[in-house]
């Protein structure tokens, strides 16, 4: 070693020993690798196709459908009332209850006017019928007087009458002058005198009754009317409803036909929806009607019935007007108030089988649906119409439904939500909706970036 120091000189030396350590341990590593290779355990092998995502599907089939039609529109009261004055008056009395959301029943007083003026024309008008039935009165005696009257100159006419008929065939025989003749043909014509005098006042008296019995009449015309005049200066309810306004107060002096206050009825809601003009052939009265509202977040919704139906469509809108009417209870406080906009959906009555899918299904027009191998694929959809119903013997609890014009296969399984990625052609494992709660247990359907079970 010493001889090699002295040939190579320590610098070389030092150099290969270097390379020896180096090379042993290079060795050293390649074969512990080739040890740890050989020795290492085999992974189990999964084939990738058996690891399927679960997917929620429903399984079609035709079901009865009835067509719908969307229209907006403002409801209304069907009872209300304007109430007015229909006499002058000063107002003398208000219930201090008659203030606005207050309910009235039919009667009751909402205030009084000053009863003065009326009552004075009721007691003129009743002293006036009196006097007139006192007039008729005395006319009728005055009429059995001359009735009486008549009677007695009738009777001596008759007797005249005989007299001159005795004198005159008495002058024939020559028993009796010309002049007796004459002076009994004198005494028969007083006689006539005196019945067509007393003939001509009966004849007057009865004009005059009738004259006076008119008057009568008209006086009883007026009383009637004063009397309904006094009833007027109380002015009641003519309805069941809630107040909504009082436009008076004490001391106020309100006219003829102004407007003292404004009832409105909350038990029968009428709403005028336009729907398009295509749904005159399908709806007819009786067809229900669904009304909806949306406020503060909240869906509120009513069911309804179409009542009437307008005759003519609207040329500029092409749309028609059907009139649909709310049964509701005043104090529930989901109550459709009047003067609210909604939205109404009217349901035709005549049902049609047909193929629907939910619409959270569709996707530009297209569905994806699960073949019997499990393998999804797409297929382009013809939207027919839209319905908002719910079909228990599908499943699923949605209510929002697009019908399709053509049918598809009984029993074909279409994708629940179209908004999970899928590629066509992906192998799932589907889940029909409604059966869900037959299997011991279904793993979570994982949105979307989460890793596949």
């Amino acid at each position: 070693m010493k001889r090699w120091h002295r040939i190579l000189g320590p610098t070389v030396l030092s150099v290969l020993t270097r390379l020896f350590v180096s090379a042993a341990i290079l060795a050293a590593s390649i074969g512990i690798a080739v040890v740890l290779i050989e020795t290492r355990q085999e992974p189990a092998r999964t084939e990738r196709d058996e690891i399927r995502p679960q997917i929620r599907v429903i399984e079609t089939r035709p079901v009865d459908v009835h067509r719908q039609w969307d229209g907006f529109g403002t409801a209304f009261a069907r009872h209300t009332a304007n109430v007015a004055a229909e006499v002058p008056g000063v107002v003398i009395d208000r219930p201090d209850s008659i203030v606005t959301g207050r309910t009235l029943r039919k009667g009751e007083i909402i205030i009084r006017l000053d009863p003065i003026d009326y009552e004075q024309e009721v007691a003129m008008t009743r002293q006036r019928i009196r006097e007139l039935e006192a007039q008729l009165d005395l006319l009728e005696v005055e009429l059995r007087t001359w009735l009486m009257r008549l009677e007695l100159a009738q009777e001596d006419v008759r007797f005249a009458e005989k007299d001159f008929e005795r004198i005159r065939d008495a002058r024939e025989r020559g028993a009796a002058t010309q002049r007796e003749v004459d002076q009994n043909r004198q005494i028969l014509i007083n006689a006539s005198q005196n019945e067509i005098a007393a003939q001509e006042r009966v004849d007057s008296i009865r004009p005059r009754q009738a004259q006076l019995e008119a008057s009568r009449a008209m006086q009883e015309v007026q009383l009637r009317m004063a009397e309904r005049n006094l009833e007027r200066t109380t002015i009641r309810s003519p309805i069941d409803g809630i107040v909504q306004l009082v436009e008076v107060d004490r001391g106020d002096s309100v006219q003829m036909n102004q407007r003292v206050a404004r009832i409105v009825d909350l038990r029968r809601i009428e709403v005028p929806l336009r729907v398009p003009s295509g749904a005159r052939m399908f709806i007819g009265e009786g067809d229900r009607a669904q009304l909806r509202s949306e406020s503060g977040g909240r869906r509120q919704v009513w069911d309804a019935e179409i009542t009437r139906i307008a005759p003519e469509d609207d040329e500029t809108t092409r749309t028609m007007t059907v009139f649909v009417d709310l049964e509701q209870t005043p104090e529930d406080r989901d109550r459709l108030a009047p003067g609210k906009f909604v939205r109404g959906i009217v349901t035709s009555r005549e049902g049609e089988r047909r193929s629907v899918v939910p619409r959270r299904s569709v996707r530009q027009n297209q569905i994806r649906l699960v073949d019997e191998e499990g393998v999804v694929f797409s297929r382009t959809i013809s939207i027919d119409f839209r319905v908002l119903e719910r079909f228990p013997e599908l499943g699923i609890d949605d209510d929002q439904w697009v019908v399709l014009t053509e049918s598809l296969e009984e029993g074909a399984m279409v994708i629940f939500d179209a908004s999970r990625a899928l590629s066509e052609g992906t192998r799932v494992e589907p889940i029909i909706v409604g059966r869900e709660s037959n299997r011991a247990e279904v793993a979570r359907v994982p949105e979307d970036g989460e890793p596949s079970p």
